[in-house]
């Protein structure tokens, strides 16, 4: 089952937002020191949760928002903050520790193929051993608090998912309820040439290219089939298709290349158009106006937001029975 899948078309389903928790305990990604730091925000049944960590966790809520603290009117608003993100914390210990008492377990080999998606979407080692730096984590404690957030999600994925359950009449009435914003946007099918041209490129490098798609803008606007043309010459991933992108909506592309696709009417060839990878030349074929999506079309993402939805709830509700029956301890001030 994919929870996260349904955000891919967040225009549809505003109506679904990934749940905060879901969130924190499904996105495995670069940790945060649960060591070190001068004393602790929170204690579990006896598992601290260090001020280091609360406040780096915060720092990196802030900044994923684009928020800053000083820019903030509402001093309180920064105290609500704090205290849902200690809220997180806290359940993300207590499901670790409910995982582990339900004997939940992710191999050695799980854990190493994260760290290393982790290593290898940075430019180098050095990069990496900063971000663990910055983190407050030494790599051991990288690697351990990768393997909880490891388990927290397998945990999540085989005691709870499986207990959720939306039927085909739940998606019909979200539909139904929704179904002012279940419309597709409108979009065009093109082809188009390209010119590869990196931004860091000279002013020679830049001539040259200019000089190729002009040249390639005059056969296209002869008797030169665009699509053969296209296939031979077009420096971009569509060349082997004569250069068809397909449909996509204005959002799908780089402004400039969506201004000018959007500016066309079927069979017209644009001027040369400069993006950041290059000069393109575009053909638009189709055009679609904006249209209402039939509940078949939608039922997939839908089915899969409510899903995404009754999880959260599921862990809510857990959570909350977790701490109702364990010593919770608070030391941070909101």
């Amino acid at each position: 089952m994919n929870l996260t899948a349904w955000t891919s078309n967040p225009c549809l389903l505003r109506g679904l937002a990934p749940p905060l928790l879901v969130a924190a305990v499904l996105a495995v990604g670069p940790g945060l020191a649960q060591q070190g730091g001068n004393g602790l925000a929170a204690k579990v049944n006896g598992v601290g949760i260090s001020q280091l960590r609360f406040d780096r966790t915060v720092d990196a809520y802030l900044h994923q928002r684009g928020l800053n603290v000083g820019a903030m009117r509402d001093p309180a608003e920064y105290g609500r903050i704090r205290t849902s993100v200690l809220d997180i914390l806290i359940g993300q210990e207590l499901l670790w520790q409910e995982a582990t008492r339900k004997e939940v377990v992710v191999s050695e080999a799980q854990v190493q193929r994260e760290l290393a998606q982790i290593r290898d979407s940075l430019p180098s080692e050095q990069a990496y051993a900063e971000r663990i730096h910055q983190s407050g984590f030494t790599p051991e404690g990288f690697a351990e608090d990768m393997r909880r957030r490891l388990t927290a999600r397998e945990f999540i994925r085989t005691h709870i998912a499986p207990r959720v359950s939306v039927t085909d009449e739940d998606v019909s009435r979200y539909y139904e309820a929704n179904r002012g914003r279940m419309m597709a946007p409108e979009q065009v099918r093109a082809r188009h040439i390209l010119a590869k041209l990196d931004m860091t490129a000279n002013e020679q490098a830049r001539a040259a290219a200019r000089e190729r798609i002009d040249k390639l803008l005059a056969e296209a606007r002869g008797e030169t089939d665009f699509a053969t043309l296209a296939k031979q010459h077009s420096e971009g991933p569509s060349a082997a298709r004569g250069g068809d992108l397909g449909f996509f909506s204005r959002e799908q592309m780089v402004k400039p290349f969506a201004d000018a696709a959007f500016a066309m009417q079927p069979g017209q060839i644009s001027d040369v158009v400069q993006t950041r990878f290059g000069y393109h030349i575009i053909k638009l074929e189709e055009r679609r106006a904006p249209r209402e999506l039939a509940l078949a079309e939608v039922s997939e993402q839908i089915r899969q937001g409510l899903t995404a939805q009754q999880v959260q709830q599921a862990i809510q509700d857990l959570v909350l029975t977790l701490r109702t029956a364990s010593k919770v301890e608070v030391f941070a001030a909101p």
